[in-house]
């Protein structure tokens, strides 16, 4: 072994222990103890607290590439031919982050796992990705509506802020009023405002009441 060997080991000392622990752990869980969806749908809630999910929800797939590339050497990439090419529409980290019917080596979803700063143990107990401001429906915040806090909004409106790149949710209601606020999303933040947008009739039409009863 010369020199330069035992420079690429040392470099590389922290990822190839965690690598060996990781393999061991993997080949102890239950065999097909996580479906091919399951495994998918772990990854993108991952890659959504990294902001490496559109408002589209697809993978922002050349920031990753260029993440991905800064954590891990080329050449230790190469030394265990998981070498990348971003043009190559089936390279293995797309295939990885793509619902696709294709196969990747193990070692390979543990390169992945090191790069999200997770351990097999608890990749297994992940929440399984539920969007950027979860399934709904959603709640309506507008407080002069008899429906105030009920969960009635369907759907909400993923956009991304040009500055922050944060995602930001639109939740518009039958009552007309409409507000946003920015993700990452927590279950507790479904009843925060970030921004009213619209207060609509309804909100109004209160406004004008309680203006009426303190004239009198």
């Amino acid at each position: 072994m010369n020199l330069s060997d035992i420079y690429e080991i040392d470099a590389h000392k922290e990822v190839s222990v965690y690598l060996a622990k990781q393999a061991y752990k993997l080949l102890h869980l239950p065999l097909h103890s996580l479906s091919r969806e399951d495994i998918n749908s772990k990854y993108k809630a991952l890659l959504r607290e990294h902001n490496l999910i559109t408002a589209s929800n697809r993978v922002r797939q050349h920031e990753l590439h260029q993440a991905f590339k800064v954590k891990f050497l080329r050449d230790f990439l190469k030394y265990h031919e998981s070498e990348l090419n971003e043009e190559d529409e089936y390279n293995w980290l797309k295939v990885l982050t793509r619902n696709v019917k294709r196969h990747v080596h193990p070692f390979r979803h543990l390169l992945f796992l090191y790069f999200l700063k997770q351990g097999i143990e608890n990749f297994v107990v992940i929440t399984k990705d539920k969007g950027a401001f979860g399934k709904g429906p959603f709640p309506c915040l507008n407080k002069a509506a008899s429906h105030y806090q009920q969960l009635i909004i369907q759907k909400v409106e993923v956009t991304r802020d040009y500055k922050s790149k944060n995602l930001i949710g639109t939740f518009t209601c039958s009552c007309g009023f409409i507000y946003a606020r920015k993700s990452p999303n927590r279950e507790e933040d479904q009843f925060q405002i970030g921004r009213v947008k619209e207060f609509g009739e309804v909100w109004r039409t209160k406004l004008k009441q309680l203006a009426n009863e303190n004239l009198r």
